[in-house]
């Protein structure tokens, strides 16, 4: 009998196992027979590769942001999938990623020749961009590549094949160097620093940084109108490409993606080289020493320091001196009469000031009609901080008199500047109001607290990029070595 059982355990044992077996080799076969839009939605997310950068993602006080990001979350979101995100240090790591276990989609001004040139399958365009020489501001400055005498500097996988080809036939006495391991700013920068003469980067990378290295100019237009894509494996099924092509086009109709394009060029030709420079050399020298009470106060009013700090530079460049004409002072430029309702003693003690000024600014945020939703609550917050609640009030009247969206700051700052015509204004509560003022104060901003985060940025950049593991080596062309 204890024979038996014996046997009989055995068996069993053996029947387990291979009915184990045949259950992981369905699996394996049914998961291989799976196409790649099944994949995605199996496990629940798409796998997103891009880098680090002002333009593609970064993480702020808004949590998760960036253009690249946007759109890759918007489209995942499209499909019902979660997007995670896999951050590489170069566009050479990304692309040899893409296609491996963690590489679904890639997206990162990914120019769509270049892609093409590696047999990578991409989206249709969703931007277009043109590829500059840039310079240093106050040198030589070319007017064509037959004028180009010394080395210009690129990253790798941002110049398609035929552009250098292009750039060799007309400038065959130029040395080209190609980096797979810099960042952007990193090129902005040796340029200011005059270490390197010129650099090869797209026009949508120029309109961000040249706020943050004014130095730094066009010297002419290489390539026009390249299209960007996204990016998928070379062997992909085909599947989630498609619906990513119906998403883009979409995205286009319904506006979708001409408001993430915003995030791209906002207020970006609004301001000189001057307006930059001005900035950026009293972002050095004074917010430093506000900066920790900046951040305090977006913490505590759940505000981002960076529009805070931008409030201050709008109101008085960070001078804690500073009055006006008709009463206001301190660094927010406080009233008496909002100092005293914020409980502000001295209003030219910066950090009462501060504190006073973002105080106001989460209040006017917080009785704004509920159903008015972020970030046009900011928005209408920030011109009524600077023309007053009832003055607001009365454009979102004017709109809905004519059957507009008045919960939208991209309706009353059409209707604002209407208050200072007698026409508008004596059919409204508050009568006449500058109302061209608020709107730039609004623009104004927001186009510093751009600069702001871009520095922030910049300044974080190349640490996050060291902390990421990078198996590319800098390749020159020419075999000529780097002057960075």
């Amino acid at each position: 009998m204890l024979h038996r059982a014996r046997r009989l355990k055995r068996f069993r044992n053996r029947l387990l196992f291979l009915v184990a077996v045949i259950l992981l080799l369905i699996f394996a076969l049914s998961s291989n027979q799976m196409t790649d839009i099944e994949r995605v939605e199996t496990r629940g997310f798409i796998n997103f590769l891009t880098i680090y950068g002002p333009t593609t993602y970064f993480v702020d006080g808004e949590g998760e942001n960036g253009f690249d990001f946007l759109l890759a979350k918007s489209f995942a979101d499209s499909i019902g999938v979660d997007l995670k995100v896999e951050i590489k240090p170069n566009l050479s790591s990304l692309l040899n990623a893409l296609g491996g276990p963690k590489g679904d989609m890639a997206s990162a001004n990914l120019i769509q020749s270049v892609l093409n040139e590696q047999q990578f399958t991409t989206s249709e365009p969703y931007l277009s961009t043109d590829q500059y020489l840039v310079y240093k501001r106050g040198k030589f400055k070319p007017s064509n590549l037959g004028e180009v005498k010394e080395s210009a500097h690129f990253i790798s996988n941002s110049v398609s094949e035929q552009t250098i080809s292009k750039i060799r036939q007309k400038t065959p006495n130029i040395v080209l160097y190609e980096t797979a391991d810099l960042q952007i700013s990193d090129l902005f920068k040796s340029i200011e620093e005059e270490k390197i003469d010129y650099a090869i980067v797209n026009s949508i990378e120029y309109s961000v940084n040249r706020h943050i290295h004014p130095g730094v100019g066009i010297a002419f237009s290489i390539v026009q109108n390249n299209p960007i894509s996204l990016a998928f494996p070379r062997h992909e099924d085909g599947t989630l490409s498609t619906l990513a092509n119906k998403f883009i086009k979409e995205a286009k109709q319904d506006e979708t993606l001409k408001d993430l394009t915003q995030i791209l060029t906002s207020y970006s030709d609004k301001f000189s080289v001057a307006d930059s420079k001005r900035l950026s050399d009293l972002a050095e020298t004074r917010l430093p020493t506000y900066k920790k009470s900046f951040e305090s106060a977006g913490e505590k009013y759940n505000i981002d320091w960076h529009l805070l700090a931008a409030m201050a530079y709008q109101e008085s460049h960070w001078d804690h001196k500073a009055i006006s004409p008709t009463g206001v002072r301190g660094l927010m430029m406080l009233t008496l009469t909002t100092a005293k309702e914020m409980e502000i003693s001295n209003r030219l003690d910066p950090f009462q000031s501060i504190e006073g000024g973002s105080k106001y600014l989460a209040k006017l945020r917080s009785i704004m009609d509920p159903d008015i939703i972020e970030p046009d609550r900011t928005l209408m917050a920030l011109a009524a901080y600077n023309v007053g609640r009832g003055h607001l009030e009365d454009a979102r009247v004017l709109a809905s008199r004519d059957g507009k969206d008045d919960r939208k700051w991209t309706t009353i700052r059409e209707y604002l500047p209407l208050l200072s015509r007698k026409k508008f204004y004596s059919t409204v509560t508050h009568g006449y109001a500058r109302g061209n003022e608020p709107v730039r104060y609004v623009d104004n901003i927001l186009y510093y607290q751009q600069f702001l985060k871009l520095q922030t940025m910049t300044s974080t950049e190349n640490d996050n990029f060291s902390n990421q593991d990078s198996n590319s080596n800098k390749k020159w062309r020419d075999n000529i070595p780097p002057t960075i």
